[in-house]
């Protein structure tokens, strides 16, 4: 079983260099960095939930209006869930993450790179994930590792120009998955959290499509 789950990110790398298109055939390239404001909604009996912060990456390549891309984030400030047993303290958990996807990525307007306008993306990919428990009584800590897991996400925003090729991002995200139980500490649970992110990217256009953008970018940048 943890051979399985250890092959997960082998599949992603193999489908991105499968699928990834053709320098050649690229007409849009779009590089982004983000941050973000997560709130977990798990299925687990907690006392509550938590906001915290991440931060990532994405590239993506692809049509001028339709890319496909490989999605990097870990969390800078893990989720810390409090544990209670009749209404007493027992103790918490503290979870940090790293992840690794595939998404698709579409932006609705006429010039993506040079304009404001909606963007859609949705995304497959694995979870590696630390539990560290804090004992209420003692407050000693106890560390436990993850089989890594499969989850997939979508997200839903704006993009705004405010450069040559240069956007501000702004995007609402659901991520799922389902993490997978630690025998004799916690049962496998759904880990489904929301996230608030911004970002800035950068679009580098090629081809024919290049010069749809020449008198956008003369009229508005002078260059």
């Amino acid at each position: 079983m943890r051979s399985a789950h250890k092959t997960y990110f082998a599949i992603i790398v193999l489908l991105a260099l499968y699928l990834f298109p053709n320098p050649v055939h690229t007409q849009n390239l779009v590089v982004e960095g983000f941050a973000g404001m997560n709130n977990t909604k798990y299925d687990f009996s907690y006392a509550n939930n938590s906001r915290y912060l991440n931060f990532g990456g994405r590239i993506a390549g692809g049509l001028h209006k339709l890319q496909i891309g490989i999605e990097y984030s870990q969390d800078l400030i893990p989720p810390e869930l409090d544990l209670e047993v009749s209404g007493i303290p027992f103790g918490s958990d503290e979870i940090s993450s790293r992840y690794l996807g595939l998404f698709l990525r579409s932006k609705l307007c006429r010039y993506p790179a040079a304009r404001f306008g909606l963007v859609l993306r949705g995304g497959i990919g694995v979870y590696d994930s630390k539990l560290t428990f804090t004992d209420a009584v003692v407050g000693q800590q106890y560390t436990y590792n993850y089989d890594k897991y499969p989850g997939a996400n979508a997200g839903i925003g704006f993009s705004f120009p405010f450069g040559k090729y240069a956007m501000i991002e702004a995007s609402y995200n659901i991520y799922y998955s389902k993490r997978p139980e630690i025998p004799n500490l916690r049962q496998a649970y759904t880990a489904t959290y929301h996230a608030i992110q911004l970002g800035v990217s950068y679009n580098l256009v090629f081809g024919a499509v290049k010069d749809n953008y020449t008198e956008i970018i003369k009229r508005k940048y002078g260059g």
